[in-house]
């Protein structure tokens, strides 16, 4: 698995950490928004679907599989 299957519409994106906190250790926030910063993903898809403005895609789990959270309780506090 390399590094670069997360990829971030920079357009979209508000840096609001969402994606960060559903999947710590696996992704980080870096100066241009959310990044892969460990190899651990397990393809669930979860900090796609998570993301507010659906900005974040991930190669294992494309945002087209997606299904919007909405308005939908997280079980983590974010």
């Amino acid at each position: 698995m390399t590094m670069d299957f997360i990829k971030v519409n920079q357009g979209k994106c508000t840096r609001c950490g969402v994606c960060v906190t559903v999947c710590p250790g696996v992704i980080g926030m870096g100066d241009n928004g959310p990044q892969a910063i460990r190899d651990l993903c397990v393809s669930c898809g979860q900090c796609v679907a998570a993301c507010p403005e659906r900005a974040l895609d991930n190669t294992h789990a494309p945002l087209v599989n997606q299904v919007s959270l909405g308005k939908t309780r997280f079980l983590i506090q974010i």
